[in-house]
């Protein structure tokens, strides 16, 4: 199991792909990566169609608790999660319910439509006097 992650400080974006077997300690970890840097803030386009979760109730329960305690101290960033149909309506579904109001999350079946939501959520430039 690999989460590559790819930090575009340009378009200040995150680009993560999970495979293989993606395990609660590897999401933690994946969690925590950011934390006190400057991508720590940027919206996430996270691609889980490579990978197989292997999570429980319980592990899904702790990473939004923890989520909540990354949020008090950065200001959350959208993410917009890549995965199955059948993944999201276990996992992501549940950990969207119990995160709502610290982060927007929304899961898509594809890096495209995925990445059109992102793009839909960033400040339109300021139109010069």
């Amino acid at each position: 199991m690999s989460i590559a992650v790819q930090v575009d400080h340009d378009r200040k974006r995150i680009y993560s792909r999970a495979t293989g077997d993606l395990t609660f300690d590897e999401l933690f970890f994946h969690m925590r990566h950011e934390v006190g840097t400057d991508a720590a803030g940027y919206p996430e386009l996270f691609d889980c169609t490579g990978a197989k979760l292997n999570l429980r109730a319980t592990d899904i329960k702790m990473l939004a608790e923890y989520r909540k305690t990354i949020a008090e101290s950065h200001p959350p960033a959208p993410v917009a999660i890549v995965a199955k149909p059948e993944v999201y309506l276990g996992v992501f579904r549940m950990f969207d319910r119990l995160t709502k109001g610290v982060r927007p999350l929304e899961v898509f079946f594809t890096p495209s439509n995925a990445e059109s939501w992102l793009d839909s959520l960033e400040e339109p430039s300021p139109v010069a006097a």
